[in-house]
């Protein structure tokens, strides 16, 4: 699978997304990561297990500074940009980004390129 798209801008939201899957996996957690090819989309899926997550509140996580517990905010380090920068790279590669999870205990970050 060939993936088209600026070389530098690919690896930061590759590395914002595992950085977040580490910062937000509960102890012991799992994270996978796998890429597809869907007809001319590729996608790349990141999952990690967490302590729970709210499903009502997945699409908050793309947005500027949204942490969904701010009490873990001075733990985990960050500004709360990593995602919605995630996003803006995306959409420069004219993709999808999207968050859900089944289970209320993993969460998983799908990315559609063309």
């Amino acid at each position: 699978m060939t993936l088209h798209g600026d070389n530098s801008s690919i690896t930061k939201m590759l590395r914002l997304l595992l950085d977040n899957a580490i910062k937000y996996s509960n102890d012991g957690g799992l994270i996978s990561i796998s890429l597809k090819q869907e007809g001319k989309h590729k996608k790349i899926i990141m999952s990690n297990t967490t302590n729970g997550i709210e499903k009502r509140n997945l699409d908050k996580l793309f947005d500027r500074f949204y942490r969904p517990d701010s009490s873990r905010a001075r733990g985990t380090g960050g500004h709360g940009i990593g995602l919605a920068v995630v996003k803006s790279i995306v959409d420069l590669h004219k993709g999808k980004v999207t968050a859900y999870s089944t289970d209320g205990i993993t969460i998983n970050f799908v990315i559609s390129l063309p």
